[in-house]
């Protein structure tokens, strides 16, 4: 090799662009990042969460786990209704940590491998919050 290093052409490195710029090729990353910063999303390698403040009900799976909790918070946080689902019981007293912090929030023990069992618990949910706006699973 000597004094010639060996010249090696990279392919330049791609931005990530989130799923909904892939699915709608128009919208291009750049017009989908000013909206985003417009918007109060806040971003990760992840995905994309949108944190505002619009009441709308928010079912989460696995809420008494530590991830689940940290969901149920921000959510909160961004004034939304909490639908709560965790097969211990625990995320019974979760729901009501944030109903006594003022947050409308409902829990149901479920077994999420039990199709019947998510079923009612989403017809229950829904009699209570109507749509949900938002799913965690």
């Amino acid at each position: 090799m000597g004094g010639n290093a060996a010249h090696i052409d990279r392919e330049p490195q791609r931005e990530w662009v989130p799923e909904p710029a892939r699915a709608c090729p128009e919208v291009s990353a750049g017009k989908l990042r000013d909206y985003i910063a417009g918007r109060g999303v806040r971003t990760s390698g992840v995905g994309i969460f949108l944190m505002s403040s619009s009441g709308r009900p928010v079912a989460i799976t696995g809420a008494a786990g530590v991830i689940g909790r940290a969901l149920c918070k921000r959510f909160s946080e961004a004034g939304d209704s909490l639908a709560l689902i965790d097969r211990r019981r625990e995320v019974e007293d979760v729901a009501g940590e944030f109903r006594g912090s003022g947050v409308d929030a409902e829990a149901s023990v479920v077994d999420i491998s039990d199709a019947e069992a998510v079923n009612d618990a989403f017809k229950a949910f829904r009699k209570r919050f109507g749509a949900f706006g938002v799913l965690v699973n």
